[in-house]
């Protein structure tokens, strides 16, 4: 439309310029067609004869004139005329020549309905015709784009709006439909496309919620038997005296601890996906956090410093499982002695958990808190384990309304976690 209009406005300057252009050539075309050495052979004459205007009749010029002296008394006429001054003979595009003797004005001559005179009208009534066409041509093109922008353009550019839009997975933006519209079938395919997209994408989720939905239930049920399991294991240690058999148990122990470690992660992550992962927030003691270490410190490796007097604000289950966490990684991939240090800062109180083994690579390093991803170092490799455990440590943590960093430590891994105080 642009475009358009920038063509319209070239039409209309070049038809404008044309028609002046054409005006002022022929105008002085008609002035120089003038005879002008007849003309001031009647002037000259009528000059000579002003005392004896009678005398003028036995001359034939071929012209009809008008004279008038000063005070635009008729003095002479070829013929009848109702011109009644040298002004009006102006205004009606009649040609006037001043009459004078010695430099003293004398009066007026005019010239009557001369063939320049025809030609000035047939003039003026043909650049009168041009300008009335060229008005209508303008109004035309003026109207006729006005039809094409809503008919055509308009169309497409709310077509180019919706196609955005869809592309932003936006379903819920209609594209406008018009049933006079040339067009009006065809963008309404595209709306129909739009709304059994929105139904697909709306069955698609509720499938994949129903699938997760499986997924945590299934956990959750399989956890019964696995801790069935252990149990067993743990009852058969204290009966079975026969070494081969003891190791025998203590592998079906570990089994069944790992299964069930995995087991947690998932329903964990599938809680999370179908949002209901929660946190029940409330005041704590931060001394809570020393014996949540010492539960889930199964080898005995931590060195905790001293915690400092506060109130935290923390769900107590969701923080033994991030801590839990973060102690069964520094077990598989590390098993050093793991420094656990808190202090204070603006508004946290800060848990750092370092351990002493190898690290990560720098490239690595941002991915670790990313769902299911696992190192690529030859340690990792060898330890069984989901992707799972810091994915969700940073999802409680945040959800608590805290923070987890992780970083080496040169040697070592340090994971620091700002717990919100009360």
């Amino acid at each position: 439309m642009k475009h358009y209009k920038r063509t319209l406005v070239i039409i209309t300057i070049v038809f404008i310029l044309s028609l002046l252009g054409g005006f002022f050539l022929t105008h002085t075309d008609q002035i120089a067609s003038n005879d002008i050495v007849k003309i001031n052979d009647i002037r000259r004459t009528v000059e000579e004869h002003w005392e004896r205007p009678d005398e003028l009749a036995s001359f034939d010029f071929d012209t009809p004139f008008l004279v008038l002296d000063r005070t635009n008394r008729q003095v002479y006429a070829t013929q009848p005329s109702e011109i009644s001054s040298a002004d009006e003979a102006v205004r009606n595009n009649l040609t006037t020549v001043p009459l004078t003797d010695r430099n003293v004005m004398l009066g007026t001559l005019v010239l009557l309905d001369s063939p320049d005179r025809a030609y000035i009208v047939f003039q003026e009534r043909i650049f009168m015709v041009l300008a009335a066409e060229m008005a209508l041509m303008i109004l035309f093109l003026i109207v006729y784009g006005y039809y094409i922008d809503r008919t055509v353009l308009r169309p497409f550019r709310n077509l180019k709006d919706f196609a955005a839009e869809i592309a932003l997975g936006n379903l819920n933006v209609a594209l406008p439909r018009e049933e006079k519209n040339p067009f009006g079938d065809f963008t309404e395919s595209f709306d129909i496309m739009r709304e059994e997209l929105a139904k697909a994408g709306m069955r698609e989720y509720e499938i994949k919620m129903q699938e997760k939905e499986l997924i945590a239930s299934l956990s959750h049920d399989i956890k019964t038997p696995i801790t069935g399991i252990k149990l067993v294991c743990e009852l058969l240690k204290v009966k079975v005296q026969d070494p081969g058999e003891l190791e025998k148990i203590d592998s079906i122990h570990q089994k069944a601890d790992q299964i069930d470690a995995l087991i947690s992660d998932l329903f964990a992550t599938t809680m999370d996906e179908i949002g209901q992962m929660q946190v029940r927030l409330s005041d704590e003691n931060a001394a809570i956090l020393k014996e949540i270490v010492k539960r889930n410190d199964d080898r005995g490796l931590t060195v905790t410093s001293e915690i400092p007097a506060c109130l935290i604000c923390i769900d107590p289950r969701r923080m033994e499982q991030i801590i839990a966490n973060i102690l069964k990684n520094s077990y598989k991939y590390a098993n050093t002695k793991i420094n656990i240090d808190y202090s204070l800062q603006s508004g946290y109180l800060q848990m750092e958990i370092r351990d002493h083994g190898p690290g990560v690579t720098d490239t690595e390093l941002p991915l670790l808190t990313q769902k299911f991803f696992r190192g690529s170092s030859e340690t990792v490799r060898s330890q069984d384990g989901s992707g799972l455990g810091l994915y969700i440590a940073k999802v409680l943590i945040e959800k608590m309304n805290g923070e987890i960093l992780l970083r080496n430590a040169d040697p070592g891994f340090l994971v620091r976690l700002l717990i919100p105080l009360s």
